[in-house]
């Protein structure tokens, strides 16, 4: 994917609503799915109602 979960960073709230999720990816070497694309398969996830997605490099 070229990015990894930063260890401890993920944090899940759930509500009536739905969940969301707060979480830190990390760049690697080789990136195969842009940014966009990754916000845009979490906007799809009917369960839920928000994220907020944060990048960092290695």
């Amino acid at each position: 994917m070229g990015y990894r979960l930063a260890e401890g960073s993920i944090s899940m709230s759930k509500n009536e609503s739905g969940e969301e999720w707060h979480l830190v990816l990390i760049a690697t070497g080789s990136r195969q799915v842009s940014i966009p694309n990754i916000s845009e398969t979490l906007e799809k996830q009917v369960f839920l109602t928000g994220y907020q997605l944060s990048f960092a490099r290695n």
